[in-house]
């Protein structure tokens, strides 16, 4: 069982979810990617800058399939 940890989980409190019942979505915009080699010097030391932009939000399918547990009795 894949296991992650966060420390923006209560103390005496996990989590357990079904594989299918979690998902990661973007919005219509995607993942969006910019490049530049105009910044400052970047050009003469032959250096690109990028930037990487999304914006993504948790879609619950099956509410059954996520469980809140009690850590300590």
């Amino acid at each position: 069982m894949p296991v992650a940890v966060a420390n923006t989980v209560p103390e005496g409190r996990a989590y357990a979810f079904a594989a299918d019942s979690v998902l990661a979505d973007t919005d219509a915009s995607g993942v969006q990617m910019q490049r530049s080699e105009n910044v400052s010097d970047d050009f003469t030391k032959n250096l690109v800058r990028g930037q990487v932009e999304g914006r993504y939000n948790f879609s619950v399918t099956r509410p059954l399939g996520v469980v809140q547990i009690a850590t300590t009795a």
